[in-house]
């Protein structure tokens, strides 16, 4: 008696024990089975040099029905390999990752019948085609660098040096560094046995920052002083705000407050382009106070141009103010008195 209750609470125990690939369901032998299988296809494919194969053979076996350790370890092994491959020849990252999809037949018809018990057109290698698209067929993608290999095969450390690297080798890239910067900010949250991020390499990210933020600034500073060129003068303030962004808030006030100087002297100027240059580097500044200011100067010139009938120079004013309706009259009354003070020709 004392055996049977043994044996139906040690029964309860495991029912109760929690599972980590599956909550709805037990591993059975056929799991077991399968995913042994999966081990054996994922090593075979590696020695035939059929990489994409082994790749997807080990990303499908699990830690609580399969031998989880060992198909990591081989996924490792495989992304250390070929990312040492890559780096040699200096691609370190791409845009789209280790995988990418191609659109495929087969797969497509393997989406229609994906519902049923039995799909005709499944594949012998796990994760061979994906739904997207009604159906695409998953390939390593041939562009894959250095960073894509480590990070797409759990090398989690030789990935974060990797993408320091690539940031080197574009230094002035604002869309790599940025992709950058939310990599190591997800590596905040990331939670893999064995790996901890490295906080210095944000703290690398940040100088690299600094350094692109003062070489902006710089050279906005030599341009400015030789070309008088507005447009030019905000589109490198632009890139110098890009940079401060991922520093700080002092960082950011910096460009405004070199914004907000060039603006002052355009407005010096009363002249119509120099409003709207005054304009154009505080909409970038994003003082709208200031901007009020302007307007309300350039809709008073353009009033003073009016009465003294100058009405070219009216129209120039009230555009700067951007009041349309006073611009078109202007220009009206332009036309009107050309046509008036132009001599007529002799018969």
């Amino acid at each position: 008696m004392h055996k049977r209750l043994w044996k139906i609470s040690a029964l309860l125990a495991f029912l109760a024990a929690p599972s980590f690939a599956d909550a709805d369901a037990l591993c059975n032998y056929d799991d077991t089975l399968r995913m042994d299988n999966y081990l054996k296809k994922g090593k075979e494919a590696e020695k035939a040099g059929k990489t994409r194969d082994a790749l997807l053979f080990f990303k499908a076996i699990d830690d609580f029905c399969g031998n989880g350790v060992e198909a990591v370890s081989s996924m490792k092994r495989i992304g250390l390999k070929f990312g040492a491959r890559a780096e040699k020849r200096d691609r370190l990252v791409s845009k789209e990752g280790l995988f990418t999809k191609v659109a495929d037949e087969d797969c497509r018809r393997w989406k229609r019948y994906s519902g049923m018990e039995t799909n005709p057109y499944e594949h012998s290698v796990p994760g061979h085609c994906t739904t997207e698209s009604g159906g695409m067929r998953v390939e390593i993608n041939q562009q894959a660098g250095a960073f894509d290999w480590y990070e797409g095969t759990f090398n989690y450390r030789e990935a974060d040096l990797a993408m320091l690297k690539a940031i080197t080798q574009k230094a002035g890239d604002t869309g790599r560094y940025e992709r950058a910067f939310r990599h190591f900010e997800g590596r905040k949250k990331l939670n893999a046995t064995g790996y901890r991020p490295d906080p210095g390499h944000l703290a690398e990210l940040e100088k690299m920052a600094a350094d692109n933020l003062d070489s902006a600034l710089a050279l906005e500073e030599k341009e400015y002083a030789t070309l008088k060129q507005t447009s030019r003068s905000v589109k490198t303030l632009e890139t110098a705000l890009k940079w401060a962004s991922f520093i700080n808030e002092n960082a950011k006030e910096r460009v405004v407050v070199r914004a907000v100087a060039r603006a002052d002297a355009a407005f010096q100027s009363d002249t119509p382009t120099g409003l709207l240059d005054a304009l154009a580097y505080l909409s970038f500044a994003d003082k709208s106070e200031q901007k009020s200011v302007v307007i309300t100067r350039a809709a008073e010139l353009g009033q003073a141009a009016l009465e003294k009938k100058d009405y070219e120079l009216a129209e120039k004013y009230f555009f700067a103010a951007g009041n349309e309706e006073m611009a078109e009259a202007a220009k009206k009354l332009s036309e009107t008195y050309r046509q008036q003070t132009t001599p007529k020709k002799q018969p």
